[in-house]
C-alpha cells in the first residue's frame, strides 16, 4: 500500500476537463477520424493524475484510439511521440475508462490523443482529471 511505501497523498477533489463535446455540456468537436488533443496536464510537481474518460458513438461499434503525449515544458509543436497508446472496445454505446499517470512517467506535461478506429466521426466524449500531490514520507 502507498502507506507501507511511505508515500503519502494529498488529493484535489475538483476535476480538470481535459476534453468535453456538446453532449457533456462542452464545446470541443466530436471526435473522428481526424486524431484531436486534450488540455494538457501539468505533472511537473510531484503531482499525478486519476484520468476519466466517458465516451460514446451512437451505435457505432468503431473503437476508440487513445495515444499519451509527454512534454518537459507546455509548448505543443504537434510532433511528439505518444509514450502509449491503446485502443479501447467500444459496442455502441457508452463507454468508460480510466488511466492513472503516476510518477513512473516522470515529470511533465501530458495531453491524450483520441481518434476514432474507423469512419465514425461522431464520438461524444468527456475526459476529465483530477490530480493528487505525493510525497515520500519518513520511515
Amino acid at each position: 500500500s502507498a502507506a507501507e511505501l511511505g508515500l503519502m497523498t494529498n488529493n484535489d477533489s475538483s476535476s480538470t476537463v481535459l476534453y468535453r463535446t456538446d453532449a457533456h455540456s462542452g464545446t470541443d468537436p466530436d471526435v473522428g477520424t481526424t486524431e484531436r488533443h486534450s488540455a494538457g496536464i501539468d505533472l511537473t510537481q510531484k503531482v499525478y493524475a486519476v484520468c476519466e474518460l466517458t465516451f460514446h458513438a451512437s451505435g457505432s461499434t468503431d473503437d476508440l484510439k487513445v495515444a499519451l503525449y509527454r512534454r518537459l515544458d507546455s509548448s505543443w509543436d504537434g510532433d511528439e511521440l505518444a509514450l502509449l497508446s491503446t485502443t479501447i472496445d467500444s459496442d455502441g454505446s457508452e463507454d468508460l475508462w480510466s488511466f492513472v499517470i503516476g510518477p513512473d512517467f516522470g515529470p511533465g506535461h501530458y495531453r491524450f490523443g483520441l481518434q476514432s478506429s474507423g469512419a465514425t466521426n461522431s464520438f461524444d466524449i468527456n475526459l476529465v482529471a483530477r490530480l493528487a500531490r505525493y510525497e515520500v514520507g519518513a520511515e
